[in-house]
């Protein structure tokens, strides 16, 4: 949808008394309307944190309401991608650093420093943008190599809007020297500018800012360089950079772990034989009011018996489902990559190759993902001669 449908239906929505909302998770955030009565969850909410932030849109002006969650083992696949999906495989960690770790640090105003660009290398070594701020935070916060700096950017253009020609310092004369006008805009090489009059960076860029704060130009900028400053010397042999790596990668896959276990949190809520409002309470540290050890009015409060726990019944392995990835997709190079268009989790290498509008996208979803990794790993290691 538009922003201004977005905006349309949340002000229909606050100011109805008799309305349904299907929407993500998104659209729960900062709405504070007293009289919602009923809260449906039509899939696994994806922690505990999360359920009792979204139920409790109900019932703030203290009515009685009701909160329902539908639930099936087939959702499970759905909650699992969303866990998977962020974890990339060790080969592409050990490909990000050994590029980063290689690069020759600059002395610049911040110090000694290297520069970066996530868009790119996320794109280069299939790694969600989310997870290489982790990775580079790791690299600052667990390792004491790197700390991110205020972001430059690589490309500056302007629409005239009135004559600079008054301007005569420095900064100014080198703009207008080096300035390359095509059609409505005018292209600026600040690092150009800068070097050949004896300035720095940052003098150019601060011209170009103060000009479109006066409304002299209309400022455009682009491609984003992330600025890495170097806190000291990164690894050179390559024990160091094994160590790291290995360190590193076990952190993402705590991570990893992690998001599944939040998810079989709820599992556990849903089908364990206890009060699900004081179950919820104590995994805040908390407890019902008055010491009480039931609310009396959740499933279990009800009828005292547990959800059934419903396990899909395991599909036998489709062999030629299997074979029509590995048709479609040629590479050998990575089996995390392969399983994840199996499984149909998306990536930067998964959308830049165009595979999610494709049929083998997702077609072995009923798969579990382990199974799914292990056998697109023989057929890489094989091809790699292992």
């Amino acid at each position: 949808m538009t922003v201004p449908e977005k905006i349309a239906c949340q002000e229909a929505f606050m100011a109805s008394d008799k309305m349904i909302m299907v929407a993500t998770i998104a659209f729960g955030m900062g709405i504070d309307k007293a009289n919602i009565r009923n809260v449906v969850h039509y899939d696994v909410p994806r922690s505990l944190e999360s359920y009792s932030q979204e139920i409790g849109r109900a019932g703030r002006d203290g009515e009685e309401s009701h909160c329902m969650l539908y639930l099936c083992a087939e959702d499970l696949h759905l909650r699992e991608s969303f866990a998977r999906g962020d974890l990339p495989s060790k080969q592409s960690v050990t490909a990000l650093l050994d590029q980063v770790f290689a690069k020759t640090p600059e002395i610049t105003d911040r110090g000694l420093s290297i520069e970066g660009n996530m868009y790119a290398e996320a794109k280069e070594f299939d790694i969600k943008q989310t997870v290489l701020k982790n990775i580079y935070a790791q690299l600052e916060l667990r390792f004491d190599l790197l700390r991110e700096t205020t972001p430059k950017y690589n490309s500056y253009s302007y629409k005239s809007l009135v004559t600079t020609g008054r301007d005569t310092t420095l900064a100014a004369k080198a703009i207008r020297a080096i300035a390359k006008k095509a059609s409505s805009l005018t292209h600026i090489d600040v690092d150009r500018a800068a070097r050949t009059n004896g300035l720095s960076r940052n003098e150019i860029v601060a011209k170009l800012n103060a000009w479109h704060d006066k409304a002299y130009i209309d400022l455009r900028t682009s491609g984003v360089v992330n600025i890495y400053r170097v806190l000291r010397d990164l690894p050179s042999t390559g024990e160091e950079k094994a160590r790291i790596i290995d360190e590193l990668y076990a952190e993402l896959e705590l991570r990893e772990q992690q998001d599944l276990n939040r998810g079989q949190e709820v599992m556990d809520l849903i089908n364990g034989s206890k009060c699900f409002s004081r179950t919820l309470a104590q995994h805040f540290g908390d407890g019902l009011p008055g010491g009480d050890t039931e609310c009396g009015h959740c499933s279990w409060c009800e009828t005292h018996k547990p959800v059934k726990v419903i396990t899909p019944q395991p599909w036998p392995f489709d062999e030629n489902v299997f074979q029509s990835v590995l048709r479609a997709v040629p590479d050998r190079d990575d089996a995390r990559y392969l399983a994840r268009v199996a499984f149909g989790i998306g990536s930067p290498r998964v959308t830049a190759a165009k595979l999610s509008s494709n049929a083998v996208f997702g077609s072995m979803e009923q798969y579990d993902f382990r199974v799914l990794l292990e056998k697109f790993e023989g057929v890489c290691n094989g091809a790699n001669g292992h």
